[in-house]
């Protein structure tokens, strides 16, 4: 997993990464690039981000309320790791492509 987080680095500077909070408060300190959901103590509607978050890694959202929902917030990388695998299958492939992958993550970048 952290091979993905360092492969972060390479990606253009403040770039919009959507990751659950087990990585969302850690890739910011290794990478110059901003998070969707860091830790609870970042911004007061938390629970609300991190529930639209689970809602997407579930494949709760339909394609287009699954885009709208990346654009409407700039996120540009989907990480992919342990914790958000435990949601389910991720199901958006028309719109994300592998650009990362090992054993243990998966990085999409959203297609524009």
């Amino acid at each position: 997993t952290w091979e993905g987080v360092l492969y972060l680095q390479s990606v253009p500077k403040l770039s919009g990464i959507l990751a659950l909070e087990q990585y969302g408060e850690i890739i910011p300190a290794f990478a110059d690039v901003r998070v969707y959901l860091g830790g609870i103590h970042n911004f007061p509607d938390w629970l609300t981000w991190q529930t639209l978050a689970q809602q997407f890694y579930r494949g709760g959202m339909d394609s287009e309320q699954a885009k709208d929902f990346l654009r409407q917030n700039n996120i540009s990388y989907v990480f992919y790791g342990p914790q958000e695998r435990t949601f389910g299958h991720m199901s958006y492939n028309k719109f994300v492509k592998p650009v990362f992958q090992n054993s243990d993550v998966t990085i999409f970048l959203v297609k524009p």
